[in-house]
């Protein structure tokens, strides 16, 4: 019997296994089993690892963290999960803060300039800060003359300045000109009170308040017991109790505080549903798929406001083909759902419930699921399946590896002038046995990413300033990470890995240049590789750790 079909079998009896008590021993804290998902922090360092103890050899699964820059496993922050880990995420959430430095409040006599420093100090993108500055005692607002990226529109002794967005610990200069109504008037005649609107939400904020709470988070789905688990992440605690929590009292186990098992907002079927297993984020929640009743389901973040971030799953739709992995429109929001048993991608709109497309129906319903036109790979659904997909970081190509002739399909995503994505193939390019994962590395040249929301720190600006937009593809069969140039359609590199490369992920080192980490699956390790496009040995695999 081959490796392949042998792990398939494994995965068939894992799942028709679910629900049974566990008696076996506790999963060790200081080394990998199985390991399926990996998630950078977005402040870098530390790379998430789920366990998936996938031969019941452990009575459970782990979430590892995993210093990259000593490279060695912190066993003291490990925690026990559920068996058969499907996707891991880690983001950072919270309502942005963004605060107003202002010089004095007093402005000198007569005629002058003032500059305003705006920051986002908070745990995400800001969307559409607008900021109006009064200026009591001056005639006339005008904006400053020069190449001013945010320029002010001059509304009599009030100066109006927008900013499309403000990324997450992003700073932006403001500056602004004014006449005093007396040409001889004392120094303190004219005086600046800056106000902030966010999205458009009146939001007064003084200079220097407080900085907003926020959390980092990691959410995992685990099969074995239908569960989605989502972890509070305090980097500062490092190799100790604390860096990780998912549980009220902050034990070594995750207990119902954290771990969610039910759509509470769908009173119809409110169940969780066989085997939870991918994940897309966006700036408000994410989309989650479950694969053996072959749905979707969408969640939304908890109040920022609140103590707790717990996620609520709002509407649900049962699929048309099956459920596996699912990445996200950063232009539409539509959510791609590979196949697990065929040769299509579903298409799925989230629809207000003031839209419900050509229907123009109202509803009070918070959420619904609409699928759309499938992308259809191969239209012989016995050749394969399709595996992992991603798009581009501006939303104009997406990328879908495919076991029907083992390759990775290229599609304009791009929106037509019927509103709707173009969904053209452009064409296929050769991987090997086992395509397996998707992933892309930051923006090709010129391009722009999408304005999603999505808070990726330090992390995500290194991966867009230095990945090319490069797309890596895992092939599990022959034991590779593929590297595909999206601009010459072809691959342009071929790392060996451990045997079973699964997932991947992407940080910068301690000095900067930019490194993918791979999940091996079948032999419990990890493989470093270079990256970097000024790296001599780019392309090249560093380490393999275990």
């Amino acid at each position: 019997m081959s490796a392949a079909r042998r792990l398939g079998l494994l995965a068939a009896l894992a799942l028709t296994a679910c629900g049974v008590p566990e008696t076996g021993d506790p999963p060790p804290t200081d080394e990998m089993y199985f390991p399926v998902g990996l998630a950078p922090h977005p402040d870098g360092r530390y790379l998430y690892i789920a366990n998936a103890g996938f031969d019941r050899r452990y009575n459970a699964g782990t979430l590892e963290v995993f210093d990259t820059w000593t490279r060695r496993l912190l066993p003291e922050a490990t925690l026990e999960t559920g068996l058969f880990a499907g996707e891991l995420l880690v983001t950072r959430f919270g309502r942005p803060h963004v605060s107003v430095q202002a010089p004095d409040a007093a402005i000198a006599a007569g005629a002058g300039t003032f500059t305003l420093t705006v920051k986002n100090e908070g745990g995400g993108a800001a969307e559409e800060v607008g900021v109006l500055v009064r200026l009591a005692g001056a005639a006339v607002a005008t904006p400053c003359a020069g190449e001013d990226p945010h320029p002010g529109s001059p509304r009599g002794s009030e100066l109006r300045f927008r900013i499309p967005r403000l990324g997450a610990g992003e700073t932006a200069t403001l500056c602004g000109g004014f006449t005093c109504a007396d040409a001889t008037c004392p120094t303190g005649a004219a005086t600046l009170s800056p106000a902030l609107t966010l999205g458009g939400d009146p939001y007064e904020t003084p200079a220097g308040a407080p900085v907003r709470d926020q959390k980092t988070i990691a959410l995992l789905t685990t099969r074995e017991n239908d569960r989605l688990t989502w972890f509070e992440i305090d980097a500062a605690r490092a190799d100790a109790p604390g860096h990780l929590v998912c549980s009220a009292e902050g034990g070594a186990e995750c207990d119902e505080s954290h771990e969610i098992r039910s759509l509470q907002a769908v009173a119809n079927d409110p169940d969780m549903g066989a085997s939870p297993y991918g994940i897309a984020l966006d700036a408000s929640g994410f989309y989650l798929t479950h694969v053996k009743r072959g749905e979707l389901s969408r969640w939304r973040f908890g109040d920022a406001t609140s103590r707790l971030f717990e996620p609520e799953g709002i509407c649900r739709l049962t699929l048309s083909g099956g459920a596996s992995s699912v990445a996200r429109h950063p232009l539409l929001g539509w959510a791609y759902v590979t196949d697990r048993g065929g040769q299509a991608v579903t298409t799925v709109a989230t629809l207000d419930p003031l839209d419900r497309g050509t229907s123009g129906r109202i509803s009070t319903e918070r959420c619904r699921l609409e699928e759309r036109a499938a992308l259809v790979v191969d239209p012989d659904a016995g050749e394969g399946r399709t595996r992992g997909l991603a798009f581009s970081g501006d939303g104009t190509v997406l990328y879908v590896a495919t076991g029907s002739d083992t390759s990775l399909h290229v599609y304009d995503a791009s929106i037509g002038p019927n509103g709707r994505p173009r969904h053209l193939l452009l064409g296929a390019i050769p991987l090997g046995a086992g395509p397996n994962v998707v992933r892309v590395a930051g923006l090709r040249p010129g391009e722009l990413r999408a304005s999603d929301g999505i808070d990726r720190g330090a992390v995500g600006a290194a991966v867009d300033a230095r990945g090319q937009g490069l797309v890596y593809v895992s092939t599990f069969d022959s034991d590779e990470l593929l590297v595909v140039d999206p601009v010459l359609m072809a691959v342009v590199a071929r790392v060996p890995t451990g045997t079973g490369p699964h997932e991947i992920a992407f940080l910068p080192d301690a000095e900067g240049h930019l490194q993918a980490w791979v999940a091996n699956f079948r032999d419990h390790s990890l493989t470093l590789v270079d990256i970097d496009p000024d790296s001599p040995r780019r392309f090249t695999a560093v380490a393999n750790l275990r």
